[in-house]
């Protein structure tokens, strides 16, 4: 399971909604398009792969390259929902400040 873009565009409203946590909420909304668009990429390829070569195992090496892109961002959408899910929390028990510094180390691994 992956955070969904609503999710992500939920949370940065929160972060629009608090003041001062723009940066944040920027960085929430781009991950959400950059993650999208590499899964559209990724769909693309495979489709395309597919079509032209018939059978995934013609070709082992691309087939690999998929699945470490594939575990990449399953990796990155687990980090972003634990990063989300405490920063929720934090921000359920009125501690913005906390959940703005949870948030911006989550984002500041990816860049």
């Amino acid at each position: 399971m992956s955070i969904t873009t609503e999710q992500a565009e939920q949370m940065a409203e929160i972060c629009d909604q608090l003041g001062g946590f723009a940066q944040c909420a920027t960085a929430l909304r781009s991950l959400a398009a950059e993650r999208d668009d590499l899964a559209k990429r990724l769909k693309d390829a495979e489709r395309e792969r597919n079509h032209q070569h018939g059978r995934a195992d013609r070709n082992a090496a691309q087939y690999a390259a998929e699945q470490a892109k594939r575990e990449q961002l399953k990796a990155e959408n687990k980090k972003l929902r634990a990063a989300l899910s405490r920063a929720k929390k934090l921000f359920l028990q009125d501690e913005p400040q906390k959940a703005f510094i949870e948030l911006c180390a989550a984002l500041g691994e990816k860049e």
